[in-house]
């Protein structure tokens, strides 16, 4: 007999976790998916799709609502009572602002996209025009 060569392979179960929420930008063919684990993953759709972006995340961070406003702009928001803005180019959190109701379960951006609407018990709106946001008089 001659000489063999021996190649080891292990093999291990990978389970990803599971996926809470996603919201799709049509301005710029991406989708953002929140995992379980707090995770948030921007994948673009674009040609052949794929992973793009990865923000890690924390148990203690349960994101319940993903949202694109003024096209570019990624919000967050779960049951700590925080909405998050991710900063796409520096792979952070831009910026995080208490909700001032509780758990935020749901968010969705006006159609001009200037405002987040987020429903915990009654309807908070957030301006994004600035640099930090601020909560509008109703």
């Amino acid at each position: 007999m001659g000489e063999f060569k021996v190649h080891r392979v292990r093999f291990f179960n990978y389970v990803p976790p599971g996926i809470r929420c996603v919201a799709y930008n049509n301005q710029s063919n991406r989708l953002a998916v929140s995992r379980t684990d707090g995770t948030v993953e921007i994948y673009n759709l674009s040609a052949n799709y794929f992973q793009e972006k990865f923000f890690p995340g924390h148990e203690s961070r349960a994101t319940e609502a993903l949202c694109w406003a003024e096209g570019q702009r990624l919000f967050s928001a779960g049951l700590n009572g925080e909405i998050l803005e991710y900063d796409l180019q520096a792979l952070n959190v831009k910026y995080a602002m208490d909700a001032f109701g509780g758990p935020v379960w749901s968010m969705i951006a006006s159609p001009s996209g200037s405002q987040l609407l987020s429903p915990p018990d009654l309807f908070d709106l957030f301006s994004c025009s600035s640099a930090i946001l601020s909560r509008c008089q109703l």
